[in-house]
């Protein structure tokens, strides 16, 4: 199973006080398929992702 190099340090799920959600959105978007995750994307560009961007390219 791949994983995403960011996972440890993502702001995102740090800062993710469900740990139900935060669980869910790692299965969806931290393991294996981690390139569809906009904030992968974001820092794969060498750019710094906004704290308050989901994986799925929304603006909370």
């Amino acid at each position: 199973m791949k994983e995403c190099p960011n996972l440890e340090k993502c702001k995102f799920l740090q800062n993710f006080s469900n740990e139900k959600c935060a669980e869910a959105l790692i299965l969806l978007y931290c393991r294996d398929d981690f390139e569809k995750c906009a904030r992968y994307k974001i820092r794969s560009e060498g750019k710094m992702p906004p704290d308050n961007l989901w994986p799925n390219g929304e603006m909370v």
